[in-house]
């Protein structure tokens, strides 16, 4: 499966797609310079930083709103 449907407590919607594997250095490099071309623009980045999560475990430690739908997401396509 390429994508999936979530849908959260409050009636959020979420589509997730599975992208290819890369190395996390490969993602890291790419997410930060997304983020300062968008900043060069004159723009805030939609994403403006990263994380690796192992377990859904992991959330709690993660600052600022998330979607409620984002630890079943973690546990189905993580946690296995």
């Amino acid at each position: 499966m390429t994508h999936a449907l979530a849908r959260g407590r409050r009636g959020s919607v979420g589509v997730v797609f599975r992208a290819p594997e890369r190395s996390w250095r490969s993602l890291s490099a790419c997410s930060g310079a997304s983020a300062a071309a968008d900043r060069a623009r004159g723009c805030e980045p939609e994403f403006d930083r990263i994380t690796r999560v192992s377990s859904a475990g992991d959330l709690a430690a993660l600052g600022g709103p998330h979607v409620d739908y984002l630890e079943p997401v973690v546990r189905r396509y993580v946690c296995r």
